[in-house]
């Protein structure tokens, strides 16, 4: 049976780990918007997700993510098991291997805010 594949949208809750061999590891943080009692909206429900990417798509991210872009993401999740350096004890969690990763219309305000000259679009050929 395969491993069950989902899809949400969160913001970089820290600064994009790029790994030894590659890869990315981001950690994304969700959360539901309800009304409260004085019809104002207010976030519940925070989840923080443990996201790697690999391959062409790291090497595609690696300089255009920034802290607090939101980002809609679709991957596989899969359990991690380690053994925690401090205590000795075997941990397990969850992490998700990224499919894709799409950079939603606030994120792109993220973007466009960013520090001058720390990020540029890629250019196209347009074959005629």
């Amino acid at each position: 049976m395969a491993n069950p594949t989902i899809t949400f949208t969160g913001r970089l809750a820290k600064d994009v780990v790029v790994l030894s061999n590659g890869g990315l590891k981001l950690r994304v943080v969700t959360n539901d918007r309800i009304k409260n009692d004085q019809g104002e909206w207010q976030d519940s429900r925070t989840s923080f997700w443990n996201v790697k990417v690999w391959n062409k798509l790291a090497e595609q991210l690696k300089d255009v993510l920034v802290l607090g872009m939101e980002i809609q993401v679709t991957g596989t999740i899969y359990q991690e098991n380690w053994v925690d350096q401090e205590t000795k004890q075997e941990r397990q969690g969850y992490d998700i291997k990224a499919d894709s990763i799409a950079i939603t219309p606030h994120g792109l305000k993220k973007l466009n805010n960013a520090s001058p000259g720390s990020w540029t679009a890629p250019v196209a050929e347009v074959p005629f």
